[in-house]
């Protein structure tokens, strides 16, 4: 299923992917990319919390949808302190974060 529904899903295709594009994660190689995702996030009122523990490398993610009190999303994971995004299929992204 979409991440945010099918309608925001739609929507996030529209909004920010062009042809080249196949993911957020092509979009935020660029900064023209970061701008469009942060556009789209803002404009519906999207938010993001990120939560952490360092002992125990356990990181939280909390989504929610201004105005729809009954969306919210959570999920956590260990991570290992080495290529953290590896079980997501994510590459090392620090070329891109500088």
């Amino acid at each position: 299923g979409a991440f945010f529904g099918d309608k925001n899903h739609k929507a996030f295709s529209r909004f920010c992917l062009c042809g080249h594009e196949k993911s957020g994660l092509d979009l935020y190689a660029t900064e023209q990319g970061r701008l469009k995702l942060n556009t789209f996030f803002i404009s519906r009122g999207i938010t993001f919390e990120v939560n952490s523990d360092k002992e125990s490398n356990m990181v939280g993610l909390q989504i929610k949808i201004k105005g729809d009190e009954k969306f919210n999303l959570y999920t956590s994971q260990f991570f290992t302190t080495k290529d953290p995004l590896t079980p997501f299929g994510i590459p090392d992204l620090s070329h891109i974060i500088k």
